[in-house]
């Protein structure tokens, strides 16, 4: 069997796809931890809400721990709206990375496909060539046999 040709390319390929799988990985993960982070401040506004009814009963009203909260409330809101603007970054550049990598994939494909079509024409050329020898050779008994029977 003789070399692939393109052997180095697709090698070059199947490198850049890993890299461009890890990059992916990458930026999902990034979006995971983003996602994970916006659940714990959306847990900590209900908390703080549950916080705020409590300080708010009649009877019992503390202001100063009503402020405090309000404060808390709105430098939670403001973490969340910075959050959400980082996750539709995160998850734009997760879908361009996507992309890429379904591209990398797609060359790495043609690419194993060509080798493949390369190593099945290289079988048959080995085959017909072997059939040949074998029609020669069975020529060859067959002229041996009619120069014998003459």
């Amino acid at each position: 069997m003789s070399q692939f040709r393109l052997a180095t390319l697709l090698k070059l390929r199947i490198d850049d796809r890993d890299r461009r799988r890890l990059e992916f990985a990458q930026a999902v993960e990034a979006q995971r931890i983003l996602e994970e982070r916006i659940e714990e401040i959306e847990a900590e506004r209900t908390t703080l809400l549950s916080l705020a009814n409590e300080h708010a009963r009649p009877g019992s009203a503390n202001v100063d721990a009503m402020l405090q909260l309000n404060r808390y409330q709105a430098q939670l809101a403001g973490q969340r709206r910075a959050l959400d603007g980082q996750l539709a970054q995160v998850t734009t550049e997760a879908e361009r990375r996507r992309a890429v990598l379904v591209e990398a994939d797609r060359q790495v494909r043609v690419l194993e496909k060509l080798r493949e079509k390369q190593l099945e024409n290289e079988a048959a050329d080995a085959l017909r060539r072997e059939v040949k020898e074998f029609d020669e050779a069975s020529l060859v008994v067959f002229r041996q046999q009619l120069e014998a029977r003459s």
